[in-house]
């Protein structure tokens, strides 16, 4: 039998053990297949003549289960520029510095580390993506946290590919799968049917998470624009980065799904945030304050705001429907009605049902439940 061919089975007992080494054999060759290569490997395909095109940047914390299949993606990409990867450490408490010194010991020409001795996001403030991107050297710079990854080994070549061909535009994105604790999900989130083109505008009237954070890609010089008011106002900068990139020419979408986000992993944001309504109402707040220099900034009105202001207050809404606050519930629902009326199906239903809150939390629980147990 040829290792890679199932041969006609002479009983039950044989089929099985074919499958089984089947299943063996194709776990090794996965396996082989995440080995990194050399930094000679990935070096080799340069073009010797360039500078750095492309700075990766990567922000970790407590990521030690998660920082290896980061690094692998960065390390798979099949360039013909030279890229540098740029791994920032918040002072993790785990083995994650560990894994980085690993790595640096073997690619000390490509990955460039920061350490922190003190953990700085604590301190408030401190936006590690942005602070990390101000070091790096290319023409470009793409994003991904520790606990996401990549998993296109095309995926730089064909942003680097975008934007060299659209001078106008200063950021890219793709879609990207999801992928809570060991299960990939293959429905693309962040769907937008095709490659295409996106208006500043809607990005702005965005409702929800336009874009995953392990897909930003951006013309460096774009970051240099940052206003003051980012850095010691906006508590949570994705929304801020796509706008402040889409500012001169919009944003350009590939299909193709070459990233995962991580859902609710070990030591993320929503990991550390989730059901924390307190601290959802802090960050809400914030954002909202911020909206008058955001619309002062791209001299718009603070109209344009009113779908992601509209899904804040829905945000909001469901957490204390789950708290069983039913006062706040209604408040914030019809707050999200009087600032963007008719904003999406979900918006339309928790507004019809919220006179009768008991009923749609048994809704939402049970849809929730059927949905974990399909």
């Amino acid at each position: 039998m040829s290792f890679l061919h199932l041969s006609e089975p002479e009983d039950t007992h044989t089929l099985v053990y074919e499958l089984l080494l089947f299943i063996a054999i194709s776990v090794w060759v996965h396996k082989e297949n995440m080995i990194s290569r050399t930094q000679n490997q990935i070096t080799n395909g340069w073009n010797e003549t360039e500078t750095i095109a492309v700075s990766v940047v990567c922000t970790t914390y407590n990521h030690e289960l998660y920082v290896r299949e980061a690094l692998e993606g960065f390390l798979m990409q099949e360039t013909d520029f030279p890229f540098e990867i740029i791994i920032h450490d918040d002072a993790s408490t785990d083995k994650t510095g560990e894994i980085i010194q690993e790595y640096v010991f073997k690619y000390p020409e490509i990955i460039r580390p920061i350490f922190q001795s003190v953990n700085q996001y604590s301190k408030g403030g401190f936006k590690p993506l942005v602070y990390a991107a101000g070091f790096a050297k290319g023409k470009y710079v793409a994003l991904c946290e520790g606990d996401d990854y990549w998993i296109a080994p095309e995926k730089l070549q064909t942003q680097v590919d975008l934007l060299e061909k659209n001078t106008e535009i200063d950021f890219a994105f793709h879609s990207a799968l999801t992928r809570a604790e060991s299960v990939i999900h293959d429905t693309h989130r962040w769907d937008y049917g095709r490659d295409r083109k996106f208006s500043l505008h809607e990005v702005i009237m965005s409702s929800r998470s336009f874009a995953p954070t392990c897909s930003y890609f951006f013309r460096r010089e774009s970051l240099t624009r940052l206003p003051d008011w980012f850095f010691t106002m906006a508590l949570v900068g994705d929304y801020y980065l796509e706008i402040f990139g889409s500012q001169r020419g919009g944003a350009i979408y590939t299909y193709k799904a070459m990233s995962v986000y991580r859902a609710e992993s070990i030591g993320s944001w929503t990991e550390r945030n989730i059901g924390n309504v307190a601290r959802v109402e802090e960050l809400t707040a914030a954002f909202f304050k911020t909206i008058p220099h955001f619309a002062e900034y791209l001299n718009c009105s603070v109209d344009v705001f009113s779908a992601r202001r509209a899904e804040k207050h829905i945000e909001l809404c469901l957490l204390y429907l789950g708290e069983q606050n039913f006062s706040e519930f209604r408040r914030h629902i019809d707050a999200s009605f009087e600032q963007h009326a008719d904003l999406s199906p979900r918006q339309r239903y928790i507004y019809r049902l919220r006179r009768l809150p008991r009923l749609l939390r048994f809704l939402i629980q049970s849809r929730a439940k059927l949905k974990s147990s399909l």
